[in-house]
């Protein structure tokens, strides 16, 4: 179990790392032709930070299932408390960014890319924050399909409990001997 849980995890916040940069590559490989501005360089901006948020939350998970956790379980709370607020602070600027983009004539490509980009860092916060969006294995598949709604969003519940540490151990339990607790 342990080993299954451990491959998942490196799954998870290796999946995340490639989405950034792809979105990148994607993005910055049309700039020019799909004339690209402010707009959709805002909206990469934060789909790429949530992303990393999310890459950087199953990264500490898996840290925490081999009982050497990054931070204390204090500083993560801390840490994706900031992450969260920056977050929708960063897709209420956008929307108000698409609004005055629309009023005042932004590139039509700019601002489909940029809206674009808005709806998955939209996603990407609910996926992460509140409800999980992403079932991409039978077993999830088959309890989405058995329980008739959506899971709690895990980070999003670890927040709740103010605790990181794998599989619910304490913060006293999740120190490792001789390792100072940062």
């Amino acid at each position: 179990m342990k080993g299954r849980l451990a491959s998942r995890l490196v799954y998870l916040w290796t999946f995340e790392l490639p989405g950034a940069a792809f979105f990148v590559f994607l993005v910055l490989a049309s700039w020019k032709r799909a004339e690209l501005g402010p707009i959709a360089g805002s909206g990469l901006a934060l789909v790429v930070f949530l992303l990393c948020q999310g890459s950087l939350y199953w990264l500490t998970k898996l840290y925490s299932l081999r009982r050497r956790p990054l931070l204390s379980d204090g500083a993560m709370v801390r840490l994706f408390q900031v992450c969260r607020a920056l977050s929708i602070i960063g897709i209420l600027a956008m929307s108000i960014g698409l609004i005055f983009g629309a009023a005042g004539n932004a590139a039509e490509g700019d601002y489909w890319v940029g809206f674009g980009l808005l709806v998955m860092a939209g996603l990407e916060y609910v996926n992460y924050y509140h409800f999980q969006l992403m079932y991409d294995s039978p077993t999830e598949v088959r309890w989405l399909l058995r329980a008739g709604r959506l899971k709690p969003a895990v980070l999003g519940r670890d927040l709740k409990a103010g605790r990181f540490s794998q599989l619910g151990r304490t913060k006293r339990s999740t120190q490792v001997a001789g390792r100072p607790p940062f």
